[in-house]
């Protein structure tokens, strides 16, 4: 397993950490072809006075968005407008005994197939035109605790090795200008 991420949130009085380790050594997943997403989210619970958080069910989920987002301007002012939509949402939960998820270290595996149709990973925080990304997510009780960035590639014919097992690197080149301009896909 190759660790992703960590970290840690105050969550019922204790400082819990957690951390996402993947399966394999992958930094990107394949659309296209329903990819497997597994791994483990490991949770380190202190030691506190009632010996454990109080959490009624622990939620592992694989979530994929699509946000857009566009200025108007007006003769005074200027507005920013948002459009988000969810292309991907699976989910893994865990009831915990007795509600409390005691002191020591705990592990949630998962496993998810990314849908053939999901669209792969596009643009960044700092591009405020458009952008699809995907995450891992804990959450205890509906809060979110932990959180992993993955990437999704788009697979195509021509990107698989020489015995047809995995998927070669994709290049790819992308610019978009919305606004009159061009668009290039390479």
């Amino acid at each position: 397993m190759a660790s992703a991420s960590g970290n840690a949130h105050k969550y019922d009085g204790a400082m819990v950490r957690t951390s996402c380790a993947l399966d394999g050594d992958r930094r990107h997943y394949w659309s296209g072809g329903g990819d497997l997403i597994s791994g483990m989210y490991e949770v380190v619970v202190p030691t506190t006075k009632k010996k454990g958080v109080t959490v009624n069910k622990v939620v592992v989920a694989l979530c994929g968005e699509l946000k857009v987002s566009w200025k108007t301007a007006g003769e005074t002012s200027s507005r920013l407008h948002e459009v988000t939509r969810v292309v991907c949402n699976k989910t893994k939960s865990y009831d915990i005994d007795d509600s409390l998820l005691v002191t020591g270290t705990h592990e949630f595996p998962f496993n998810f197939n990314l849908p053939t149709d999901a669209p792969p990973t596009f643009g960044n925080a700092a591009e405020h035109v458009g952008r699809i990304r995907y995450f891992l997510k804990l959450s205890f009780d509906e809060r979110q605790i932990g959180k992993t960035t993955i990437r999704v590639r788009k697979l195509r014919d021509n990107d698989l090795h020489e015995h047809g097992s995995r998927p070669a690197y994709e290049h790819a080149a992308k610019s978009f200008f919305l606004a009159s301009g061009k668009a290039e896909l390479d």
